[in-house]
Parts: C-alpha cells; structure tokens; sequence
C-alpha cells in the first residue's frame, strides 16, 4: 500500500525539518515507488506530489478545481502546511546574514537589515556583522538604536528559548493533564464524526438529485451549477474536518509530546549549533516576531510555545495556578 508511505511523507515534510533532497531518501527508505515500476521516485516526482491536490480531494477538471469522489488522502490543512514549507524552501538563501529579513525595528517599523564592517588591527582583519534598520521610512535615516552586532543578537534571541525549558515537576504536571485531556479528545472526535459522517451522505444525495433533475430538464444548467457549488464547498470543508478528526486524536498525545521536547530542548540546541542558518531555521518554527529597539531584540514567540513560556514562568515564580493543567498534589497525584 503506497497510500499511508504518501501520506507519511506529507507529514514529515510539513515539520519543515525535511528538505525535499532529505525527502528522497526517506521516501525509498519507506518503500515508495512508481505505479508498475519498482524504480523509487525521483526529486522532480516528489516535488509534482506535494503540490498536487489530488490527495486532499480535488481534481483538475477543464481548467478547475472540483471535489473529486476518492477519499481524501491526507486533510487540506496538512496540504497548505506543505505547501507554506516548500515556499520555505524555494526562496534563496542569502549566504551572508542568516537573521537578515526576521526582525523589524522597534523605533521606525521598518525592515532590519545587515551589513559587514571590517577593522584592521595588529596585522590582521577582522569582519563584524551588524543588524541595523533599512532607513527607508526615514528619508535613509537609520535609527540609531537598532544597530545590534551579530553575536549579541544571537544571545538575545537566545533567551526566550532558554525560557521555555520546565523544571521536572512542572513537566509531570503537564503530561498529567495530557492524558486526562486525551480521554476528552477522543470522545468528542467520535461524536463529530458521526455527525459529519451524516452531512457528507446527506450532500453526496443532493449532488446526485441534482444531476438527474437537470438530466430530465427540471432544474437549467445555471441553477444545477449554482447549488453544487455551495454543496461541493460545503462537501469539502466536511471531509477534511473528517480526515482531521480520523487519526487526530490518535496523534494528540504524539504531537503534543514533541512540542514538549522541543521547548524542553531548544535553547540546547540551538546555542549547539555553529551554523546561524540552522539556528534561524529554529527561529522561524518557534518565534513569530522580532522587534529590535534600543539595542535589543524582543520576541513574540508562536503557539503553542508562548503558553508554554506564560507556563514555564508561572512555574519558576512558584505561582499554584499555572493555567489550563493541574498543579502536582504532595503524593505526586494531580490535585483534586
């Protein structure tokens, strides 16, 4: 079966930490292969698959995109997420400033670029790289205050990352409620699904009716396109809740897992790496913005790893009430 090995690669490619050449080797590593050949699939091919959106449910028919009557392989959010890491990666890569293009300046709201500088002294030079704002919006007035060497802007984008890291207690306590809300997860995936299962039976009818009416002439052609529209929206936006909900609370706990490890772990990493561009990779998947004012730079990080800062911080402060999980009883039970 081809199917679940298409979807997998879906799955690992929209984590943005595969590049489609890394994809090619995962991909004959799982076994996939062209229909009647037992050749593995080429970059060019991978590349043809993530665009296609054949698999969450459409089909190409005279020049549009109509619901198809397969199964949706994998859910259009899982497609778009795909989609949002191959527009990643297709963008060149500057090869002189890594962190170029993530912050904006905090005094002007313009763009933060950079700039090398290079001193002499004792015989030697030595290169200094500098993040400063365009000027643009000043006439090419730079604001002072957004100068920043890189070394220190490494640092600084640094430290909301070391704030994301739990002590062990607080980390049991989350992992606690996970469970519990695990339980709450499936039930209500089980109960949509029942209901969505009846909205899509219900419309596939009205589709098909509508067809036999106009074929015997009581309804035109205008009002039979004009209804399947709104039927076939209505049909799309059922299945890819549907595909959501068939394997999501079976992730739940998977997923909610690797965000864990990967707040647990990032700033770790990242001050491990000697390549800033890996570092900026990192920044892109948990910070989603950068202001740079008087000399330092502030970040806004992404859900779910802003509540887990709010979260961790709550934690260090010794506060009872961290939020939505509950706080660790004497006998290591959750409080009742």
């Amino acid at each position: 079966m081809q199917g679940p090995i298409v979807r997998k690669l879906f799955e690992l490619y929209a984590t943005g930490r595969f590049t489609v050449p890394a994809l090619e080797k995962k991909s004959a590593e799982l076994g996939l292969r062209y229909k009647n050949n037992p050749k593995t699939l080429s970059r060019a091919a991978l590349y043809l698959m993530l665009r296609n959106p054949l698999y969450h449910g459409l089909i190409s028919w005279k020049d549009e995109e109509v619901v198809g009557k397969h199964e949706p392989l994998i859910s259009k959010e899982l497609f778009d997420r795909a989609q949002a890491v191959l527009g990643r990666e297709k963008k060149p890569r500057n090869l002189k400033f890594a962190f170029r293009g993530l912050a904006v300046c905090g005094s002007c709201g313009g763009f933060i670029t950079a700039e090398r500088h290079i001193k002499n002294g004792n015989g030697r030079k030595r290169v200094y790289v500098y993040y400063r704002c365009t000027g643009w919006k000043n006439g090419g007035a730079v604001c002072a205050d957004s100068y920043i060497r890189e070394e220190e802007l490494i640092l600084q984008l640094a430290q909301p990352l070391k704030d994301l890291k739990f002590d062990e207690r607080t980390l049991v306590d989350i992992k606690e409620a996970l469970k519990k809300s695990y339980g709450a997860e499936k039930d209500f995936a089980r109960e949509r699904t029942r209901v969505l299962q009846g909205e899509e039976g219900r419309l596939k009818n009205r589709i098909d009716q509508a067809y036999n009416d106009k074929l015997d002439g009581l309804i035109t052609a205008g009002d039979y396109a004009e209804r399947v529209k709104v039927w076939r929206e209505r049909l799309v936006k059922a299945r890819e809740e549907l595909h959501a909900l068939g394997g999501a609370h079976d992730l739940y706990l998977d997923e909610a897992a690797r965000i864990l490890d990967v707040a647990q772990r990032a700033y770790d990493i990242y001050m491990g790496q000697d390549d800033n561009f890996q570092r900026r990779q990192l920044l892109d998947d948990i910070v989603s913005k950068v202001v740079i004012k008087d000399k330092m730079a502030l970040s806004n990080l992404r859900e779910p790893f802003s509540t887990l800062s709010k979260l961790a911080s709550a934690a260090k402060s010794g506060s009872d009430d961290l939020g939505w999980y509950p706080r660790a009883g004497s006998n290591g039970q959750p409080a009742v």
